[in-house]
Formats: structure tokens, C-alpha cells, sequence
């Protein structure tokens, strides 16, 4: 919730107690994330001033990522 309100010019948002299964259930098919999947794409930014990498960047990257042994297989 903190994000979104990041991104959302730090609107307010209430924050539901999950150990109630009701304010469970609003959230359940929320997939929403910063994180890249293998394709580079992402739901939400990963930044409140977000990046678009360039091809150059994401060459470099994915070189740091290959002697990391961190690439998607």
C-alpha cells in the first residue's frame, strides 16, 4: 500500500489487517509488482521516477547478471 501511495502522489490509503479473511479476499488476485519477470516487463514502476532501460543498458546487465549466474533459465 505504501507504493501505490508512492506513485499515486502519496494519497492515502487505508491499510487492510490480513488476518481477517474479508480484507483477505479484496487483495487476492492483486499481482501487482515492481519486479521484472523475463521479459523485462513490470506492473507497476520500479521507481517513482522510473527508467526505461536502453538496449546498451540492458546489454550490460544482462553481462553482470550472466558472471552473477543470475539469468532467467
Amino acid at each position: 500500500m505504501a507504493w501505490r501511495s508512492i506513485l499515486n502522489g502519496n494519497a492515502a490509503y487505508d491499510i487492510p489487517d490480513f488476518r481477517k479473511e474479508e480484507e483477505k479476499v479484496k487483495y487476492e488476485n492483486d499481482t501487482a509488482s515492481p519486479f521484472p519477470d523475463e521479459n523485462y516487463n513490470t506492473d507497476i514502476p520500479c521507481s517513482s521516477r522510473p527508467h526505461t532501460p536502453t538496449a546498451e543498458d540492458l546489454a550490460a546487465a544482462e553481462e553482470v547478471w550472466k558472471n552473477l549466474d543470475y539469468l532467467y533459465n
